[in-house]
């Protein structure tokens, strides 16, 4: 008889101990997946600004699809773009995504991630 409970016993422990390591690791996943999509918008505004320095009158339409060859794994209808002329010589192209994680983790989930770039436009002389 207590062979049977201790298989029991091992079989209940292997499932909390691998149900609790994979959460882990698909946690450890979803960072990592942060961390690049970060990275990648903020190259993706830069990019977007270099685009409007170079042409201007460019739609925001435009300007998003453009922008999205940068970022691998997101569309166009994922990224919100927000272009501004603070100055004549200033552009300013503002990305942002909501974040939707792997993991069920509450402080994970409907993260806004924002880049915003600044650059200087040369005035031809």
């Amino acid at each position: 008889m207590t062979r049977k409970s201790e298989r029991g016993q091992a079989t209940v422990e292997f499932a909390l101990s691998v149900t609790l390591f994979l959460t882990l690791l698909f946690a450890l996943f979803d960072i990592g997946r942060l961390v690049y999509l970060d990275s990648a918008l903020t190259a993706a505004a830069q990019e977007g600004a270099r685009i409007l320095v170079a042409h201007p009158t460019m739609s925001t339409s435009r300007l998003r699809v453009e922008m999205c060859r940068k970022v691998v794994g997101l569309g166009p209808s994922d990224i919100h773009v927000h272009v501004r002329w603070p100055r004549r010589n200033t552009v300013e192209v503002e990305a942002t995504h909501r974040y939707h994680s792997i993991v069920p983790l509450p402080f994970f989930d409907g993260l806004l991630l924002r880049a915003r770039v600044r650059m200087h436009v040369e005035l031809g002389r």
